[in-house]
C-alpha cells in the first residue's frame, strides 16, 4: 500500500506557498525521474526533516511537502511501495536500519532549509543492502548512491510564512562541565559514529596516539588505542606538539574513518574501527582538513605544515580518497586551526583561525563571508551557511585564563566563566552523549599539567 498523508490547505498555505512548494517538488521528482530510469526504484522509504534552524521541526511545510512527494511518487518514478520514516532519526546508520525493517529498496532523505532568499531541499537517495531473504533470491543493488538538490525563490511573505514559529536570535543558557582528565597534552578532539551505534564516540589526538572513548554512564570510557610510533618522526619536530584529527564517513558503511595527522610525524594515517581495534588502512602524505564528495567520489582538503612549526601553511590540495596530489588552492593566511562546513546550499565552507586570532569564514569560489577577531584554536560554526549563524569560541590566548564566548552576527550572546587553562580544540559539529546534545573540548592547565576534557551545552 502507499502510505500517504492526507493534508488539506488551508489559507495559510494557499498562493505563493502552494507555488513555492510546488516548484520545489517538482524539481526533485524530475531529477529522481532520471535516477530511477525505465526500470524504476521498487521499494522506497521517504525521511523528510527541517534543518531547525532556518525551518522548525515542527513546521507544516514538512508534512504539506511530503504529502505532495508522495502522492506522485507511484504514479511518476515507477514506485512499488512507498514508506515513510518518522524524524528526527539520529543518524544516517539508523535511518538506513529502519528503512530496511520497513522492507525498502532504497532511502530518500530530504532536509530543507532557507538559505537567503530561497527554499532550499537538499536530498540523498541511498540504496539499501539486500535482506537475507533477497540476498537468497540473487538481488544485488550496486547502485551509486545519487544526492539532489533543488531550490525556490521565496519573497518575503512566503519566507515568514515558513519560518513560523522559530525563535529569534536571542541570548541562551549554556554548561560547561568538566568530565575527564588525562596525563598528556591533547592535540585534537572529534567525535562521530566510530561504532555505528546510537551515541557518538569521542575521539582524541595526543602526541603519539589516538584514542577512541566511549560516553557511557556519564562516564568517558576507553574504547581503542592506537599507537603512531610506526610513523617516521618529522624531521624538525615542533617545539609545542600540535595536530589535526577528521571524522568522515567515505565509503558510506555508517561508521565514521579517523583520518590523523600529528605535526611531529612526516605523515598521516587512515584508520576505521573494527570493532575491538583500530586498524590501519594506509598512510596519508599531507593534513587531512576536509572530506567532501565531488562527482560521487570523496575528495579530501589536504594542508601542509611549515618546517618546525605547529601552524598549517596557506596552500592546500584537493586529493582524490586514492590519489596522491590534485588541484592546489590557497588561503589568505596561514590557519592555527581549520574547520570546514557546508551551507544549506551545498557550497563547501571554510572555517579558520590564523595565528592573530581573526576567525575567517569563506568560501573558496567567492571569497571571505565572516570576519572575526579575538578568537581562539577552540571554536565550531552553527548554523554556517544562513543568516543566523552563530561562532561558539575560546578567547585568543596565550596561556590563560581562557572562557567559551558565543557571538552572532550581531553582536556577542553569551560568555563563560574564567577558567585557569588554555582551551585548545572543540569538535566541529554537535555530538550525542546519552540524552544530551554538546561539544567537547580540551584544554591545557597553564602548570602544563596535562588535559582536561569539557562538554558545552546549550
Amino acid at each position: 500500500m502507499l502510505l500517504a498523508l492526507v493534508v488539506g490547505w488551508s489559507p495559510l498555505w494557499a498562493g505563493d506557498v502552494q507555488n513555492t512548494l510546488e516548484a520545489v517538488g517538482t524539481n526533485l521528482l524530475e531529477q529522481l525521474q532520471q535516477a530511477a530510469g525505465p526500470r524504476g526504484l521498487g521499494r522506497v522509504a521517504l525521511l523528510l526533516e527541517a534543518d531547525g534552524e532556518t525551518i522548525p521541526s515542527s513546521s507544516r511545510v514538512i508534512q504539506v511537502l511530503e504529502s505532495m512527494l508522495l502522492n506522485r511518487f507511484n504514479r511518476s518514478l515507477g514506485i512499488e511501495e512507498t514508506r515513510l520514516l518518522s524524524a528526527p532519526v539520529r543518524s544516517e546508520a539508523a535511518a538506513r536500519a529502519r528503512a530496511r525493517e520497513l522492507g525498502a529498496a532504497w532511502l530518500l532523505r530530504v532536509r530543507l532549509s532557507i538559505a537567503k532568499d530561497e527554499l532550499v531541499a537538499s536530498g540523498d537517495l541511498l540504496p539499501l543492502e539486500p535482506t537475507f531473504w533477497e540476498s537468497l533470491a540473487g538481488v544485488s543493488r550496486r547502485q551509486p548512491a545519487r544526492h539532489f538538490f533543488a531550490s525556490a525563490a521565496l519573497d518575503r511573505e512566503v519566507r515568514l510564512t515558513l519560518e513560523l514559529g522559530r525563535s529569534p536570535e536571542r541570548r541562551a543558557n549554556w554548561s560547561l562541565r568538566e568530565v575527564m582528565r588525562l596525563d598528556t597534552i591533547v592535540l585534537d578532539v572529534a567525535c562521530g559514529q566510530v561504532d555505528g551505534e546510537a551515541d557518538d564516540e569521542v575521539v582524541v589526538l595526543v602526541p603519539g596516539a589516538v584514542a577512541v572513548y566511549r560516553w557511557r554512564n556519564d562516564t568517558l570510557m576507553l574504547l581503542a588505542r592506537h599507537s603512531l610510533a610506526s610513523l617516521p618522526d618529522s624531521r624538525e619536530p615542533t617545539r609545542v606538539p600540535s595536530g589535526n584529527l577528521l571524522l568522515a564517513d567515505f565509503n558510506d558503511d555508517g561508521r565514521d574513518e579517523l583520518f590523523v595527522r600529528s605535526f611531529n610525524k612526516q605523515q598521516g594515517e587512515l584508520l576505521s574501527f573494527g570493532g575491538a581495534a583500530l586498524r590501519s588502512w594506509r598512510r596519508l602524505a599531507g593534513v587531512p582538513l576536509c572530506l567532501w564528495h565531488r562527482a560521487g567520489r570523496p575528495v579530501m582538503l589536504l594542508g601542509s605544515t611549515e618546517p618546525g612549526s605547529n601552524r598549517l601553511q596557506s596552500r592546500y590540495q584537493l586529493v582524490d580518497i586514492n590519489a596522491s596530489s590534485g588541484p592546489e588552492g590557497t588561503l589568505a593566511g596561514k590557519p592555527i586551526r581549520l574547520r570546514c562546513y557546508n551551507s544549506a546550499t551545498g557550497r563547501d565552507l571554510l572555517a579558520w583561525v590564523d595565528k592573530l586570532g581573526v576567525f575567517h569564514l569563506e568560501e573558496p569560489a567567492a571569497g571571505e563571508l565572516w570576519r572575526l577577531e579575538g578568537v581562539g584554536s577552540a571554536f565550531t560554526l552553527l548554523d554556517a551557511g544562513g543568516e543566523q549563524r552563530q561562532l561558539v569560541h575560546s578567547q585568543a590566548v596565550f596561556s590563560g585564563p581562557d572562557r567559551m564566548i558565543v557571538r552572532g552576527t550581531a553582536g556577542e550572546l553569551w560568555q563563560g566563566d574564567s577558567l585557569d587553562l588554555l582551551l585548545l580544540s572543540m569538535t566541529r559539529q554537535q555530538c550525542r552523549a546519552g540524552e544530551s546534545r554538546g561539544w567537547w573540548l580540551a584544554g591545557r592547565p597553564a602548570d602544563g599539567s596535562g588535559s582536561r576534557i569539557f562538554f558545552l551545552t546549550r
